[in-house]
């Protein structure tokens, strides 16, 4: 088969036979229509959304609270003067009389108006002034001095009653009236006598609170 068209070729005249593979063959028109659109689209939206907010507020409120509220107590007062509240009965023989008569009183500060009565009696533990109820006794018989003086004294145990009283001169003296005063811290007791032309001898018995 292959004989008789070679020479068929041969008596029409053909020229030499070349194989013609042409490009077409491979369906390849070498019109490059490459669609390969790279639509490889970066879709990497990087969403770390840094949400570290640093919320550390410092808020610090540490009040000093020490109120120094140390209230100096030491108020250094003078001491308040104690008070005389007593009573004295008289016993008058001669005249047949027997009265007594209460008389109130203040001690006498060293720093009081009547500080000049301490002159009478300086080594004195503590000086009243005491005023009584009334001037008189055995209905007007014998005058009794209104406002008198008193001193006390303590000695060991021994307490000492004083009469205080100013000289003619001007000056302040004292009088001893019971050496041997009962005297237990706030009560007093004591006694004395006494004479006179008028009214003759007398006895006095006497008792006192002195807080």
């Amino acid at each position: 088969m292959r004989s008789y068209l070679w020479l068929l070729c041969l008596m029409a005249g053909c020229g030499p036979v070349t194989a013609q593979i042409t490009d077409s063959y491979l369906g390849d028109s070498d019109t490059d229509t490459d669609t390969d659109t790279d639509t490889d689209t970066d879709t990497d939206t990087d969403t770390d959304t840094d949400t570290d907010t640093d919320t550390d507020t410092d808020t610090d409120t540490d009040t000093d609270t020490d109120t120094d509220t140390d209230t100096d107590t030491d108020t250094d007062t003078d001491p308040l003067p104690l008070k005389w509240s007593g009573t004295r009965y008289f016993d008058f023989p001669e005249l047949d009389c027997e009265d007594e008569v209460n008389g109130n009183g203040v001690e006498i500060l060293k720093e009081d108006d009547k500080e000049e009565a301490w002159s009478g009696c300086s080594d004195c533990d503590h000086l009243f002034y005491v005023t009584m109820e009334r001037e008189a006794l055995c209905e007007g018989k014998v005058p009794l001095s209104v406002e008198v003086y008193r001193g006390l004294r303590f000695d060991g145990s021994r307490t000492f009653l004083y009469w205080i009283y100013q000289t003619r001169g001007g000056g302040w003296d004292r009088y001893e009236l019971d050496s041997r005063a009962d005297w237990n811290g706030t009560d007093l007791g004591y006694e004395y006598e006494g004479g006179s032309r008028d009214y003759g001898e007398y006895f006095v018995f006497g008792d006192a609170e002195i807080k």
